[in-house]
């Protein structure tokens, strides 16, 4: 029901912003884009009708064991290529705190939000950290058209 909610929850707040063909005589904005957790392909007819060019995701490689990466890009890749088709641009928001997960695979859902966070002076896991971000963006290049780094507590 979360999944639902979010997807409805972001419809309803995109419909009710005007896209730049409406915003044109009213703002020197150039691009509107919208952020969002998951794919939502079948809101794109919806969202080029209404003006929005640009999309960006979270990535969410963190939460992911390291073994299984290259898959997860994959198929990163694979839900963002209907957003590159349709003519929008395509951005990745990376989190700079945020733990690598080691764990089994499977169970990162029984895990609490603490899990996921470390002390950014911790300089061993920020090593980690940066150095995970550097493979998403390698793995991410030719793919999105850029990234955000957000620096700090997602929440």
């Amino acid at each position: 029901m979360q999944g639902k909610m979010g997807r409805l929850l972001g419809v309803v707040l995109l419909a009710g912003c005007p896209g730049p063909r409406a915003a044109a005589s009213l703002s020197p904005l150039t691009t509107i884009g919208f952020y969002t957790f998951v794919p939502i392909h079948s809101q794109l007819p919806f969202l080029k009708a209404c003006g929005y060019d640009l999309v960006q995701f979270c990535d969410w490689g963190y939460t992911v064991s390291p073994e299984e990466l290259d898959d997860y890009y994959v198929r990163l890749s694979r839900d963002l290529r209907p957003y590159r088709a349709a003519g929008m641009r395509v951005w990745i928001l990376l989190l700079a705190n945020m733990a690598q997960y080691h764990g089994e695979p499977g169970r990162q859902t029984e895990l609490g939000l603490r899990h996921w966070l470390f002390d950014p002076a911790d300089t061993e896991a920020m090593g980690e950290r940066l150095e995970m971000l550097t493979g998403a963006v390698r793995r991410l290049r030719g793919v999105v058209d850029g990234s955000s780094f957000f620096a700090g507590d997602p929440v």
